[in-house]
């Protein structure tokens, strides 16, 4: 007995089976050829993504680490002058808010090893700095009462130059002796003691300056020292995460 479906298909043409036959086969080509290029598109986009973000956040490192890198390079240049400073001046070269900001930052974009370097490096920056002010305030007392002397000795001084012109006057006048003259020669002497009280006073202000700075010079160089290999680590690793050869120029 014949099976229905064969005397169908017996009575389809050889060439009408052969089309169809490879247009099946052509089409699952297709749609394997189609998913394919799917996963390929896929993953190009996924790699593109990718590579973007690390390209944004390579550009915002790099921004951030010389950020850094010029923080950490004023802060260790402003230790290194404080020795050499009016020890008078003013204090502005002793805020590290932009050191501490960049080092923050670094935290959050930078290698965690430079990250901890640069915020080791700033911490110890700033316990310097801070030390650095408290040891240079008696210094700078020091130069305010020299201030405060030398404005009480001038004033002295000119007082006793005005007292001289008015003797002058009376010599002149042939008053070389009498009430007036004697009261003039009382005033000149108590403007002269109170100069020479001021000078002294200013002489020893001056010498306990200098002695609290030379202690500070000697106790900052010893404390400065260890910072200075720190700070080199700090900057050859900021080199090295930017692609920096972390050997400087003809070392």
């Amino acid at each position: 007995m014949a099976v229905p479906g064969l005397e169908l298909l017996s009575a389809i043409p050889l060439a009408i089976v052969a089309a169809v036959m490879s247009a099946a086969i052509a089409l699952t080509g297709v749609l394997i050829s189609n998913r394919s290029n799917d996963r390929r598109l896929k993953m190009q986009l996924k790699h593109d993504a990718a590579e973007k973000t690390k390209e944004r956040t390579g550009k915002l490192r790099q921004e951030v680490y010389l950020a850094a890198a010029e923080e950490l390079t004023k802060a260790n240049t402003n230790l290194g002058l404080l020795a050499f400073k009016d020890p008078g001046s003013s204090t502005e070269d002793s805020n590290l808010s932009g050191l501490m900001s960049s080092a923050m930052k670094c935290q959050l974009v930078g290698e965690k090893d430079t990250a901890l370097l640069v915020m080791e490096l700033a911490d110890a920056y700033a316990k310097l700095t801070v030390y650095s002010v408290e040891k240079l305030t008696p210094v700078r007392f020091c130069s305010v009462s020299i201030n405060v002397e030398d404005e009480w000795c001038k004033k002295a001084d000119e007082q006793a130059d005005e007292i001289l012109k008015d003797i002058s006057i009376l010599y002149d006048q042939g008053k070389q002796e009498g009430e007036a003259i004697s009261k003039l020669l009382d005033r000149l002497s108590a403007c002269q003691e109170r100069a020479e009280k001021h000078r002294d006073e200013r002489e020893k202000q001056y010498d306990r300056r200098d002695q609290l700075m030379a202690e500070f010079i000697h106790e900052l160089e010893q404390r400065i020292e260890p910072l200075n290999s720190l700070y080199l680590k700090a900057i050859n690793a900021i080199r090295k995460d930017l692609g920096v050869d972390s050997k400087p120029p003809n070392s």
